[in-house]
């Protein structure tokens, strides 16, 4: 036992595991905020429904005036 103990203590340390980050986002998520001029994933939602509502309104457009 006292063996083990020692071989142990004198073993070469190993590095421990960095810690998880606080920042959630990843750097591809980063690049694309700051492409966007947003700071958050919440105006991604807002900028992609108002995106999103733009292209539907233009499409309900394009349709009324073929009928």
């Amino acid at each position: 036992m006292t063996v083990k103990l020692i071989a142990r203590l004198r073993a070469p340390k190993t590095a421990p595991a960095p810690a998880p980050s606080a920042d959630p986002l990843t750097t591809r998520e980063r690049n694309i905020l700051r492409k966007l001029d947003l700071t958050s994933r919440v105006q991604v939602a807002v900028y992609a429904a108002g995106h999103d509502a733009q292209r539907n309104g233009a499409h309900a457009t394009s349709q009324e005036s073929t009928q």
